[in-house]
């Protein structure tokens, strides 16, 4: 039995350690506190059990100086865990470090997304650039984002409900976690969908179907192979003879990597006027922080020529999210109860958050998604 084990110990580690090469796309828009504004790059990750070889190509970084690995999300300053020690000659560096601590290499391969490379240079000494390490995990997990599940009635008549499809990359069926946090902050609910072999699975009304609950919050996707998906949030006005015909726009919500949040970003051509009005548009902004610990999500509204209306900043607790109307108290209160023409500015600290707007038509109660421009 011993000797087993420490059979099934060695071919463990040797999976763990095998040949992998993981890509970072670097920029310094990246870089918490500001890089160099128009740099960029790229690089590439050669482990080698435990040896790693490694090159950057940069573009736009005056005067190259170092560059190392930290364990950290986007938006987060992580902690420094392999010092690289390029030699640049001119914006290429390549270099070899043999001997690497097994558990780092073992933590890199296993969760990519955990890790930035960080480029500093003579003017910008602590980052000029950085990006996340990107590359499939030994394992070929998967982890996506649902910004949005909701099944509930909003305002003028409206119903939402949610339809989730999620496609399988992989050759065999695929077994995909679904775990929901609702918006209220209650315990989080689980469910299993099967998908074929190269194929798809639709449920629509997700939250009834999977859940067999109402209301309104997000879900994180696993998988142990690759995957892809949407969410499709549409005002369900099936049965509703009356004139004009609502309900005729989705909303659409791309699964979306954790690597791949933003850290800053414009949400533009906001309008906003009450329901009551039953004209023009109504305004909502939601929020999802998928992460383990908090993040703080700084909001400021402007006018169309660029002056600013009002400002927020809210703490979002682990796996807080929700959707409000830009006029509620918790946002921007009555400075935006009546604005047909703004945009709203947001940056994140202490890692990254889907952030997102929707704008809600009075009269039919269409919606339609605002996604964020940076």
């Amino acid at each position: 039995m011993k000797k087993q084990m420490v059979l099934a110990f060695t071919w463990l580690l040797a999976a763990t350690l095998q040949a992998q090469t993981l890509t970072v796309t670097l920029s310094g828009q990246k870089v918490v506190g500001g890089g160099e504004a128009n740099a960029s790059g790229f690089a590439t990750l050669e482990f080698q059990g435990t040896t790693l070889n490694y090159t950057i190509l940069l573009n736009g970084v005056s005067q190259p100086s170092g560059a190392a690995l930290y364990s950290g999300y986007p938006g987060q300053a992580g902690t420094k865990e392999v010092e690289l020690n390029p030699s640049f000659v001119g914006n290429l560096a390549t270099g070899s470090l043999p001997s690497l601590p097994e558990a780092k290499v073992a933590a890199m391969l296993a969760n990519p997304a955990g890790f930035y490379l960080q480029v500093a240079s003579a003017s910008k000494p602590a980052g000029a650039v950085r990006g996340q390490l990107q590359g499939e995990s030994l394992s070929g997990k998967t982890l996506l984002i649902a910004p949005v599940l909701a099944k509930v009635t909003g305002q003028a008549g409206t119903n939402f409900l949610s339809d989730l499809a999620v496609a399988n990359l992989s050759d065999e069926e695929l077994a995909v976690t679904v775990r929901y946090f609702p918006s209220t902050g209650a315990a989080s609910q689980q469910a299993t969908l099967r998908v074929p072999a190269r194929g798809q699975k639709v449920v629509p009304d997700a939250l009834a179907a999977l859940f067999s609950t109402s209301g309104r919050g997000a879900a994180v996707l696993e998988a142990p192979a690759a995957f892809v998906g949407q969410v499709r949030v549409f005002n369900d006005q099936r049965g509703n003879t009356s004139f004009p015909l609502p309900g005729t726009f989705n909303q659409f919500f791309t699964l979306v990597a954790l690597e791949n949040l933003p850290t800053a970003g414009m949400l533009v051509g906001l309008s906003n006027q009450p329901a009551a009005t039953g004209q023009g548009f109504r305004s909502n902004l939601g929020y999802f922080n998928p992460h383990d610990t908090a993040v703080t999500l700084h909001l400021a509204a402007y006018s169309s020529d660029n002056q600013l209306l009002a400002a927020k900043s809210l703490t979002l607790a682990p796996k807080a999210n929700d959707i409000k109307g830009v006029a509620d108290g918790a946002l921007f209160g009555s400075a935006l109860a009546n604005q047909t023409d703004f945009f709203v500015r947001f940056s994140l600290s202490g890692g990254t958050a889907v952030v997102f707007a929707s704008m809600v038509d009075n009269i039919t109660g269409d919606a339609v998604t605002i996604l964020p421009q940076s």
